[in-house]
């Protein structure tokens, strides 16, 4: 038997507390890569107002709500229990991506199509935001502290994995069905298909047992404040450490998994299919990578993995930019595969330390904050910052300044900030 299983925690645990997150960005990207497809059916270019709601629902609403959720399934997590919110996080999801693959266009109900989007884009949001934490905090809590950077690790890895299968399958419907039925109805297919995942989530999840989880802990909750009143009264340290941390890690990440795509094809002159190739084959390395950081990290310190991460960013961000830059397929492969590795090895080990800077008790609360506004502010716009700078500079290796830039400020902060992960207990 393996140390997790001595431990009592199974491999059901693990892949549970991945799986959701497979659900979650499965959904996301099967949305974003959709996305010109449903402008067309919720946003006709004649009705100003839907165009408006259109700019708004693809570029701000599912960022919007994503801190409240980690807030209110935070709230959940830390007041019932983690499988609580995580159980409450896939049926969220489950059901408004279900009915948006069933939701009616702008030629069959007129405006109320694009509002009621909007709505289930809404519940999306809540349910991204409070997934990923609540899963996180569950696996760390259930593995033992030798093993929290894989078990944390899985979380990212599954969330990756979910954008690659969104992506395949599109790509499986659009070889069954012309372009013309793909924009009538091959695009809720997608959607609909999330039911099977969204089942096998609920069924790994239904039985769960967990060690940290509070809701049986906290029946005399009214004797000490609400998790997040004691997060900004208590711990205001730990969610500022939190939050910096992950200003730096949120970028990184969406540079890799959502802008270098579009910077090869409009800014450099790639074809979208190369593009597409090369970025197809740099999340699959990422899903490796992070796992293989995830055991590097447990064997000598997660800090140390998280300090070089940074690291390598300020030192590497321009070599890479510059390889990204030139029209050169295989040069622009190893310029994804390299900052895929920066990320990765963030990712990989920064989660645990961050989890660690809060007591049980706040402990999704505070992780959720510090993780969803970070994600929203400064990941989700990371497209349009960089459009527009390099828009302005005519630089392409813009964004890599902007790497930098995080690194020299946050590195510091993760210099000096302590590391709880590897204590029983914490």
């Amino acid at each position: 038997m393996s140390s997790m299983q001595d431990t009592g925690t199974g491999r059901r645990q693990l892949v549970a507390g991945a799986a959701g997150n497979t659900l979650e960005w499965y959904d996301f990207a099967v949305y974003a890569y959709l996305v010109p497809v449903i402008a067309d059916q919720f946003f006709p270019s004649k009705d100003p107002i839907a165009n408006l709601l259109s700019a708004f629902g693809v570029f701000a609403v599912g960022y919007l709500m994503r801190p409240i959720g980690g807030w209110l399934l935070g709230h959940v997590a830390d007041l019932a229990g983690r499988r609580i919110a995580m159980i409450y996080s896939i049926l969220l999801m489950a059901v408004t991506t279900v009915l948006i693959g069933l939701l009616p266009n702008y030629d069959s109900i007129g405006f109320w199509a694009p509002l009621a989007l909007i709505v289930l884009r809404l519940g999306q949001g809540l349910a991204v935001g409070g997934e990923l934490p609540s899963s996180a905090v569950f696996l760390y809590e259930n593995v033992p502290p030798r093993n929290r950077a894989f078990g944390t690790g899985l979380v990212i890895a599954g969330a990756v994995f979910g954008m690659l299968l969104g992506s395949a399958s599109i790509a499986v419907v659009s070889w069954f069905v012309t372009a013309q039925e793909m924009a009538l109805w091959g695009w809720r297919i997608p959607f609909l298909m999330g039911v099977l995942l969204a089942v096998v989530c609920l069924f790994l999840r239904a039985g769960l047992e967990e060690k940290g989880g509070q809701g049986k802990n906290r029946h005399a909750g009214h004797e000490r404040p609400v998790p997040i009143k004691a997060v900004f009264l208590h711990h205001k340290k730990g969610l500022l450490i939190v939050l910096a941390c992950n200003c730096l890690i949120s970028v990184t990440f969406y540079m890799v998994a959502v802008f270098i795509n579009t910077y090869l094809v409009h800014f450099v002159g790639q074809s979208t299919e190369a593009a597409s190739t090369i970025n197809t084959v740099s999340l699959g390395i990422f899903i490796v990578l992070v796992l293989v950081f995830a055991r590097v990290a447990d064997a000598i310190g997660r800090k140390r993995v998280l300090l070089f991460g940074a690291g390598a960013q300020l030192l590497l961000a321009i070599p890479i930019f510059l390889l990204l830059s030139q029209p050169v397929f295989w040069g622009q492969l190893a310029g994804q595969v390299g900052l895929a590795a920066i990320a990765a090895s963030q990712l990989a080990s920064s989660i645990p330390v961050l989890i660690s800077q809060f007591p049980k008790s706040d402990r999704v609360t505070g992780f959720s904050l510090g993780y969803t506004i970070p994600a929203g502010v400064f990941g989700g716009t990371v497209p349009l910052l960089m459009t527009y700078f390099m828009s302005l500079t005519g630089w392409q290796a813009f964004p890599a300044l902007y790497l930098m830039l995080l690194a020299v400020i946050v590195l510091p902060i993760m210099f000096v900030m302590p590391d709880k992960s590897f204590e029983k207990g914490i």
